[in-house]
């Protein structure tokens, strides 16, 4: 009698740091379930249709050393930055003892996973995205917009943006910020600030076609077009 094959749930988890801890990337990868990335990744992929180039269980994490929250995609590969359990747990101990008073081990431990779960989310979308200068989504935005895609640089803007919008999307409540939606800050460089901003204006129409299993089609590159001119005119 055959079994029925169960669905993937979570993402395959290397740790190439200094000073590897099984015991942090198994709560990373608790996080991840819990947090129902895969799920994510995939209706995200129904959205993306024929501009996608996989599929969210082709997907790898590699957990490096660096800053809490950042990351990229190489080929398949999420390489997220995560510092030591105990790094981790003192940065955010003291970033947030101005505004939210002693914050305890526990608690930070917490947050440190959903800032990485969020950030694993953001690079899966770029790793399911196809945007590359020759993609099929280059060819259909130029076509329906009228804008040149010069060194692939506004279709790699749209890509971040979406990007953006899609982690807002998915944003989980954690204590003690709130909902960790992708905020703009003072600090930050103005290519960001550009990508964040066309994330919060792509938002609702992201929302409306995932929510109502739409795939992207011309009316969202033409929305999306408006939404880029808009910010760039800033």
């Amino acid at each position: 009698m055959s079994q029925k094959k169960q669905k993937k749930t979570n993402l395959e988890i290397s740790d190439s740091r200094q000073f590897p801890d099984s015991e942090q990337i198994k709560g990373l990868g608790r996080q991840i379930e819990t947090d129902g990335v895969i799920k994510s990744l995939g209706e995200v992929k129904a959205f993306f249709h024929r501009y996608s180039s996989r599929s969210p269980q082709e997907l790898s994490i590699n957990v490096v050393d660096g800053v809490l929250g950042e990351g990229t995609i190489k080929g398949n590969q999420i390489h997220i930055q995560l510092p030591t359990r105990a790094e981790t747990i003192s940065q955010l101990q003291k970033s947030l003892e101005p505004n939210f008073g002693e914050t305890t081990e526990e608690v930070a431990g917490h947050l440190a996973f959903a800032l990485a779960t969020s950030t694993v989310l953001h690079e899966g979308v770029h790793g399911i995205l196809d945007s590359t200068p020759t993609s099929q989504l280059a060819i259909d935005f130029e076509r329906v917009s009228g804008i040149q895609n010069t060194g692939g640089e506004v279709v790699t803007l749209l890509d971040e943006g979406i990007a953006y919008a899609i982690q807002s999307r998915y944003a989980k409540e954690v204590e003690p910020i709130g909902i960790l939606v992708p905020r703009i800050s003072d600090q930050e460089d103005p290519s960001v600030k550009k990508r964040k901003a066309l994330g919060e204006k792509l938002k609702p129409k992201v929302d409306e076609y995932i929510e109502s299993d739409r795939k992207i089609d011309d009316d969202f590159l033409v929305f999306s077009s408006q939404a880029i001119k808009e910010v760039e005119d800033k």
